[in-house]
């Protein structure tokens, strides 16, 4: 087992506070973190149905703008 420890006191080295830090998932099981990623693969398929019919509806330059905010 590798164990670390990110010394954030050290003002000479610089350190990135990634997103396993800020969602605390240092010690969750793998399948969580599996999950993160089907849940992004998910959002892109579920929304496969319903951007393009809103697409033609209402003009694709306002749902290619309104994807991209979100």
């Amino acid at each position: 087992m590798i164990s670390y420890r990110i010394d954030k006191d050290n003002a000479d080295t610089p350190y990135i506070k990634n997103w396993v830090e800020q969602l605390n998932m240092q010690c969750v099981p793998k399948t969580y973190i599996g999950l993160v990623g089907a849940m992004a693969f998910g959002g892109v398929f579920i929304s496969c149905f319903f951007i393009p019919a809103l697409g033609d509806k209402y003009g694709r330059l306002m749902c290619w703008a309104v994807t991209l905010f979100f």
